[in-house]
Parts: C-alpha cells; structure tokens; sequence
C-alpha cells in the first residue's frame, strides 16, 4: 500500500496523487489517500476542498488507523542519515527539485510533500492521462466552447491573481506573473501561429481586460461564464492546442494534461517570488520559459 498525502488546491493535488500513483504501479500495489489536511482547510491562507474525488482517479481514502501505523514508524536518526529513506515508511519530501531516490521507495511508504516535477510520473503518463477524466463529462455543457478549441489554433490563457495578489504572505512566497510577461507570451505566439484564438482563464476577468491586451480578433474570456467550477477550468485548458501558464501548479496541469503533441507550452521562467526554491525541474524540458 502507498499512502500519499493530499493538501493545497487541485493543482497540487493532481501532483500529490501522480507521485504515488507511479510508486504504487511500480510495486503492482494499491494507492490510498490520507484527506485530513482538508479537516483544517479553513487554516490554509484561501480554503481548499478535495478536488480528486471528481476524477477517475484509481484510489480509496486511508482510515485515520492505516495513516497512523505508517506515520508512527520511524528509524534511528543515525541510520536515516546513512541510508535515506532505506527503511522509513513516513517520507517527507527532502527539497522542492526532483529526488530520485524517491523512485526506489519500497512498497508500504506514507509520502508527504508537492513533488513538483514529471520526473516523479511521467514514465507512467498513460495510466494518468487516463485516471484524470472527469466522472462526469463536460461536452453537455462545453459542448460549443470545447468544438471552437478543437477546429481552431487555441491558445489557453491562464493569470492566477487572487490571493497571489491580495494574502501578503502568498504574494511574497509566489508573486505573479505581470502584463510584461503576458506581452512576450503573446508576441511568441504570433511569430508561430497565425491565426491563434485566445481562451482566457483566471480568477479576475476584470482585471484582465483592463490590463492584458490580446491583439487578436478571436478571444473568449471563458471564466465569466456563470457557475464555472475551478476543475471544469482545468479540463478546458487542457482541450486547447497550445497553453500560456501563470506560475500556478493549476495551469500547469492544465498544459500537462494537453495531448497535442505540437503543442506550444509558455511559462515563466521565475516561478516563486521567494528565490529559495529551486525550480530546475519543474517544468519539463519541452516547454518554453520566459
């Protein structure tokens, strides 16, 4: 059995469950997830919910008994220094980049952290391209909206504000991605595309409009649409042909998860404000920073 840890919004949840649904197929055992940070959400800097539970997503949630046999477990400090990992079944994420001694978990480990990098999942992209559908699909509402994307050259446009901008504590971890950024995106689309059509996602339209200029005949603000949910959003960005991302793990997925194997990903090069992490294997090769 492997237990991942879920916490933070869908974005980091879909990371959280790509890693250990790849160590679970790689020890043929199954895959549990541990909710209760979700017990708390209202503690977090902007209130979460389980986004997963929506998703053909090949898991069951763990009894507070299983989690606490795993987390309860432990070895000498001494032999953890020599041989990380060897003998822990409590693993908590060591560093933000990429740990490949994380791959050689044995099987019956808790995992805690983001793991934030492909390299975790992506020998393992098949069985979570098909895990990450919708139980409910969303043709009978986007039915129009997901046609226009497929016979155009669609571009996904993603600007996270929200408590990047208003949390201080959020702003000075992630800051946000500005105009500037959004300009030089779009120029790179115009010397590759010719007739792109722009889909806009983010959670101040408003704001958008008045501050991101898209010079191009076709642009479809698809977060005003009434109702929209956040996984709803995620879906759509991924049905587009090519995808500009905010430093937010949500677009991120949203691109990821797009199967067009031309696809043109564009994506801040700075990904935190807080220079500290270290994003060197965050964003896989193909994509282009800026």
């Amino acid at each position: 059995m492997i237990i991942t840890k879920l916490q933070g919004g869908l974005g980091n949840q879909l990371f959280q469950y790509a890693a250990g649904r790849s160590l679970a197929q790689k020890h043929e055992t199954s895959l549990k997830f541990d909710v209760s940070w979700y017990n708390n959400y209202a503690n977090s800097v902007t209130p979460r919910r389980l986004g997963l539970d929506l998703f053909s997503v090949a898991a069951d949630i763990a009894a507070d008994s299983e989690v606490e046999k795993f987390r309860k477990l432990g070895v000498p400090r001494l032999i953890e220094k020599i041989k990380p990992y060897k003998w822990k079944k409590h693993v908590q994420e060591k560093h933000f980049h990429f740990d490949s001694r994380v791959l050689s978990l044995p099987n019956n480990v808790y995992l805690e952290g983001h793991w934030q990098s492909e390299k975790y999942f992506q020998k393992n992209r098949d069985i979570i391209d098909r895990e990450v559908t919708l139980k409910k699909p969303i043709e009978a509402a986007y039915g129009q909206l997901i046609h226009a994307m497929k016979q155009t050259d669609s571009v996904s446009v993603h600007i996270r504000r929200g408590d990047y901008v208003s949390h201080a504590k959020a702003k000075q971890v992630h800051g946000i991605c500005s105009p500037v950024y959004y300009a030089k995106a779009i120029e790179i689309i115009k010397t590759k595309i010719n007739t792109p059509a722009f889909f806009v996602f983010s959670d101040d339209i408003p704001w958008v409009k008045a501050n991101i200029k898209i010079p191009f005949d076709i642009v479809t603000f698809v977060s005003e649409r009434k109702d929209i949910k956040d996984y709803e959003e995620l879906v759509l960005m991924s049905k587009c042909k090519h995808n500009i991302i905010a430093n937010s793990s949500f677009s991120w997925w949203g691109a990821w998860l797009n199967r067009n194997p031309d696809k043109i990903v564009i994506a801040p090069e700075r990904w935190f404000a807080d220079s500290s992490f270290n994003t060197k294997d965050l964003l896989p090769e193909s994509w282009m920073k800026i």
